[in-house]
């Protein structure tokens, strides 16, 4: 499979993961903004994380989700206004469940059709 397709399958799969644990954690009022700084948090560690693990490919997958972690928890505590217990609850919980089912759910090979294949 493409590797930008692989990609962008496992980003929208980590945004529909996150995204809903993160309301979880917010009252309906503060939902909405929540989810949104959620959404922008996860969106720009994603980005920064698929430059450097696509500019170093020899940088372990496993580090790099880490550090995004820690970097995601810290702009939990300062943009959403949890305090850290909560932050950090917050983003090991996104994060472990977003790691394992980007593992082990993916496109089976042949799913999008190839331009030969294609209905006129």
């Amino acid at each position: 499979m493409d590797k930008a397709l692989d990609l962008t399958f496992k980003l929208l799969l980590t945004l529909s993961v996150n995204l809903p644990i993160v309301s979880f954690f917010f009252k309906k009022k503060k939902r909405q903004p929540a989810v949104v700084t959620a959404l922008l948090i996860n969106l720009i560690t994603w980005i920064v994380a698929t430059i450097i693990w696509l500019k170093n490919p020899d940088v372990n997958l496993f580090h790099v989700r880490i550090v995004t972690s820690i970097v995601e928890g810290m702009a939990y505590w300062y943009f959403l206004g949890r305090n850290w217990k909560k932050a950090l609850a917050m983003t090991i919980i996104t994060n472990v469940i977003s790691y394992f089912i980007t593992q082990y759910v993916t496109l089976p090979e042949g799913f999008f059709q190839k331009k030969d294949n294609m209905i006129r």
